[in-house]
């Protein structure tokens, strides 16, 4: 009933989706599969590359149901005083304001309600490596809060074999905080 495409860096090259695309509007025009893209994005918003695989999926004709971000890794795109939480939120807010404008060149102009409803945030828990700051349920909570609010589409977190303990992490010492925290959120 749905698909899931998890565009990771490595794959955003754009003539590769363009041909993606068309595999897939054939296969949505047979089957009416909903279609979510999960790409990466900073909190600035999504960047050149992950703008031009939205549009290959829209000039292909793909309704696509939702667009979720990977709310992780941003390296150096934290403002001073602001956490992977608040810059997450940031980076959803900045997102809304393009999936309107890049809609609205496909003649659909989105409302806030409408482009919030087609936006995931999906963050990484726990400790990634020594590059990133460790993900803590405070930042879980913001992101979740915000959700709430605005009403996204879709919140998760990578990985539940973290938040279960099947997989060890450093900074996780009990089980499944952060699915409870993700519980607060329904998914209507």
């Amino acid at each position: 009933k749905r698909m899931d495409l998890d565009i990771e860096e490595s794959n955003q090259d754009y003539g590769q989706n363009v041909a993606n695309a068309k595999a897939i509007k054939a296969v949505q025009d047979k089957t009416n599969i909903e279609i979510t893209l999960t790409i990466p994005i900073m909190p600035n918003g999504w960047e050149e590359k992950q703008l031009n695989i939205i549009k290959a999926y829209l000039d292909a004709g793909v309704e696509v149901k939702l667009i979720n971000s990977m709310t992780m890794c941003y390296g150096t795109g934290v403002n001073e005083n602001e956490d992977y939480g608040t810059a997450s939120v940031r980076a959803i807010t900045n997102s809304v304001k393009q999936l309107k404008n890049i809609y609205s060149n496909y003649g659909v102009l989105l409302t806030d309600d409408q482009a919030y409803l087609k936006t995931g945030a999906t963050f990484s828990i726990g400790y990634e490596n020594s590059l990133y700051p460790t993900f803590t349920l405070d930042m879980a909570n913001t992101i979740v809060d915000d959700a709430i609010k605005h009403n996204y589409g879709m919140v998760s977190m990578w990985s539940m074999g973290r938040d279960s303990m099947i997989s060890p992490n450093q900074a996780i010492t009990s089980q499944y905080n952060y699915s409870k925290i993700l519980q607060r959120y329904n998914y209507d």
